[in-house]
């Protein structure tokens, strides 16, 4: 009996340890409905000193050094973004397709576009590693993160291009062609029906 009863204990201290590892291992995974659970998502520096006001059709260069972690987990990135973040904010007048590039920085940095500063509130299409191509983008204010995986933060370069969204084309209605082949249409009955009326006569 008592064999046995070491024994049980011996396998219940070897789950256990195996449940807690595997609860840690799970802890650095990040999912998707830990975000879709949260009514709101973090809310990111958006008027302090750290931020930064950028135009359209421009280059900027920053450090995410100066940065602050106010956001981590965005709902449309598939990372965590641990490192500190700098948010830069930029308007819109008209609807336009905007096109980010980050053409400098480590493959650590990524970029997100919000419509406003809480982290689950992206644009369509809204995170990238190394560009962002949003289309149809309405008049208003929005705010481009570049933010580091792996704790990591450093220099950057990136580049904003807007332009007024093109609207898609409306075929015309070939009003000219639809006369012309009713008329044409209306001629052939004509046609046709002095054709019957005349082999009628001769009948």
């Amino acid at each position: 009996m008592l064999k046995k009863g070491i024994l049980v204990l011996f396998v219940c201290i070897i789950l256990s340890s195996f449940s807690i590892s595997a609860k840690q291992s799970n802890d650095n995974v990040f999912q998707t409905s830990d975000v879709l659970l949260s009514p709101l998502g973090d809310y990111l520096d958006c008027t302090g000193p750290t931020s930064v006001n950028i135009q359209c059709n421009s280059e900027y260069s920053g450090d995410t050094s100066n940065g602050v972690n106010n956001g981590s987990i965005y709902i449309c990135w598939n990372y965590v973004l641990s490192g500190p973040e700098v948010v830069h904010y930029f308007t819109l007048n008209d609807t336009s397709d905007v096109s980010i590039y980050l053409t400098q920085g480590d493959y650590r940095l990524d970029l997100i576009l919000l419509s406003d500063c809480y982290t689950d509130n992206c644009v369509p299409n809204g995170g990238g590693d190394s560009s962002i191509i949003a289309e149809g983008l309405p008049p208003g204010q929005y705010y481009l993160v570049v933010d580091g995986r792996e704790n990591y933060s450093g220099p950057y370069t990136i580049t904003i291009y807007c332009n007024p969204a093109t609207p898609t084309p409306v075929p015309p209605i070939p009003t000219t062609n639809y006369i012309g082949g009713t008329i044409l249409l209306i001629l052939i009955s004509i046609l046709i029906a002095i054709l019957s009326f005349k082999l009628s006569k001769q009948n």
